[in-house]
């Protein structure tokens, strides 16, 4: 029974390590292949890297308004008000 466990576990680690080499081979045809074909214009490439952090600080604009009007305070409210969590005035 130990014989035939260890006999299944090479079976399987052979089939792995032929499908792994077989996707390494895919790989360098495909690089052959695909070597004459550019990639993406400079200008594309440059605006989707200058656009980056724009879309970074519209994210954190966008939550902080969503976390204002989750505690129900206005937005440009500041200290002044109160509290919804606890009815008083904020500090």
């Amino acid at each position: 029974m130990v014989a035939e466990g260890f006999w299944l576990m090479g079976v399987g680690m052979f089939a792995v390590f032929a499908f792994l080499g077989l996707l390494v081979g895919v790989m360098h045809a495909s690089a052959a292949l695909f070597a004459g074909v550019e990639g993406l214009p400079a200008a594309s490439r440059a605006a989707s890297v200058v656009g980056a952090p724009s879309d970074d600080a519209d994210r954190a604009l966008l939550i902080a308004i969503a976390e204002a009007a989750r505690r129900g305070r206005a937005p440009g409210a500041g200290a002044t008000g109160s509290d919804s969590s606890t009815g008083g005035p904020t500090a």
